[in-house]
């Protein structure tokens, strides 16, 4: 009976393992999250620990030279205001956790008005790795007050 309840609990904690950590609310429903501006969003963690090494010894003038850097290279972008407010839902999803980083994804639709009654739209799907901090409750961004 023992080694049903360890194989039961190891179960388990291998299906929590397996499925990203999700903020959820009293209701049991995931929180729709979306990510400070600022933030490094990276092809792997290993870049993202490079860009945020980098980013904090670079001076404000060398920034854009370093965003122009990493982002020629592939290997990181930085998420500013503009790109936060693109977002569509659900805004940010998370697929991995690694420790304190996550893989995460989103989208931002563009539309470029042709006609009067015609437009393009063309959606994009970012994805990338940050830190789980850069994650924030997109109520508490959305409103500018705390979630209780």
């Amino acid at each position: 009976m023992n080694n049903l309840k360890f194989a039961a609990a190891a179960l388990a904690l291998a299906v929590a393992a397996a499925f990203p950590a999700q903020a959820i609310d009293r209701d049991g429903e995931p929180i729709p999250q979306t990510l400070y501006s600022g933030t490094w969003l990276c092809t792997t963690p290993e870049n993202y620990d490079l860009a945020v090494e980098r980013g904090e010894s670079a001076t404000r003038e060398n920034i854009n030279q370093l965003k122009a850097e990493l982002l020629e290279a592939k290997q990181c972008m930085m998420v500013d205001e503009d790109d936060v407010e693109d977002m569509m839902a659900p805004f940010v999803t998370v697929l991995e956790q690694r420790g304190d980083k996550v893989l995460i994804r989103y989208m931002v639709q563009f539309e470029r008005r042709l006609e009067l009654l015609h437009r393009q739209v063309t959606q994009f799907t970012f994805s990338g790795w940050t830190d789980r901090a850069n994650l924030r409750n997109y109520y508490e961004w959305l409103t500018g007050k705390p979630q209780t």
